[in-house]
């Protein structure tokens, strides 16, 4: 019985060390990482209004596109028609997306439209707003 005992212990330190020796190896790797590598940016919000027992969703969603509008007189100049997009402008425009109904979106509503929290009727009673975030969408820059 002894030696079983013995020989079990030995499996269990082994196993710790392997244990140990892991969890060394993932912490060594992640000071490797260049955090400046994840950048990300907001792309869509999913909201959920309403309780636990019910509710509504609709979502918040950022279009990027490049305006062409501005390069207008440069298409007709060869030296200047490269296909590249340097000289473009990347514009980002926000959409709520409820049900059939697409309308724009100002995105600095972002916080008072997503996070919760109270608000005041216009009769002067705060009351709690019923539309959280539920899930957040981001792309990698």
């Amino acid at each position: 019985d002894n030696e079983e005992d013995n020989e079990e212990d030995n499996e269990e330190d082994n196993e710790d060390n392997n244990n140990n020796e892991n969890n060394n190896n993932e912490d060594n790797n992640n000071d490797d990482i260049d955090e400046g590598l994840f950048d990300y940016q907001l792309q869509g919000i999913l909201v959920h209004m309403g309780t636990t027992q019910g509710g509504h969703y609709y979502s918040f969603i950022r279009e990027d596109f490049i305006d062409n509008n501005d390069n207008n007189d440069n298409n007709n100049d060869n030296d200047n028609n490269n296909n590249d997009n340097n000289n473009n402008d990347i514009k980002k425009k926000w959409y709520r997306f409820d049900d059939d109904e697409v309308t724009d979106f100002n995105p600095e509503h972002i916080p008072t439209q997503c996070f919760g929290g109270t608000f005041s009727t216009r009769h002067g009673i705060e009351e709690e707003k019923s539309s959280n975030a539920l899930m957040l969408f981001y792309t990698k820059t």
